[in-house]
Parts: structure tokens; C-alpha cells; sequence
């Protein structure tokens, strides 16, 4: 299963996953921000299981961004580290979350009988 960034995305199967991270890959020059490169907060192993810890910023043209900070996990394989999960989420201060925020989503309508 992949959650994408729009609150009722997800894609669900390995070909679908597959597919839609191809597509993503593919676009990636056309989407209106670019990322800076990650810088690794934090990275351990305990025996075949990983993890680091990272952020960075998508940056527009205007020079204004929006800090990401991101969580994989790995597993060792034959010898080999796969990511096994990853979450990436902007980082959104306190202060944005309250009601009529640019980052809050409006209320679904009351449904009257």
C-alpha cells in the first residue's frame, strides 16, 4: 500500500505501487518545487533491521519552501538493505494548526434530513 499526498490517495498492489512510483519518477522535473538534498539526521542498524532519520526542503522558484522530514526502515536481505517502509511528510509548525489554516482541510458539509 502507498499513501500518497492527497488526503484519499492510496495504491494498493505491487504493479499499482510500481507503476504510480515510475510515473511519479518520470514527472518529478515538472512538479512546480524542487527538493534540496536530504541531510541524514540520524541512521542505525540492530542486527537486519535499519533506519534513518532525514530532512530536507522542497524549494520553489521564489526561493520559499517547505521543510520535509522523512522515516525509512530497512531490512537486510542476502546481505543486501532493502527499504522496507518510508514516510515523508512536511513539517508544519504549531502555529498552522488551527482552524482556517492554509493547511487544514474545511469541514465536511452536515448532511440534514
Amino acid at each position: 500500500i502507498m499513501l500518497g499526498s492527497a488526503p484519499d490517495e492510496d495504491i494498493r498492489g505491487a504493479d499499482a505501487v510500481n507503476e504510480m512510483t515510475s510515473t511519479e519518477m518520470a514527472n518529478r522535473g515538472s512538479y512546480g518545487f524542487k527538493p534540496s538534498a536530504p541531510r541524514v539526521l540520524d541512521a542505525r542498524e540492530s542486527g537486519d533491521f535499519g533506519w534513518a532519520l532525514a530532512e530536507n526542503r522542497w524549494e520553489f522558484e521564489d526561493g520559499s519552501y517547505v521543510p520535509v522530514r522523512g522515516l525509512t526502515i530497512f531490512h537486510r536481505e542476502d546481505g543486501t538493505w532493502k527499504a522496507i517502509v518510508s514516510v515523508t511528510a512536511p513539517a508544519i509548525s504549531n502555529e498552522l494548526l488551527r482552524p482556517g489554516s492554509p493547511v487544514t482541510q474545511p469541514a465536511p458539509a452536515a448532511v440534514t434530513a
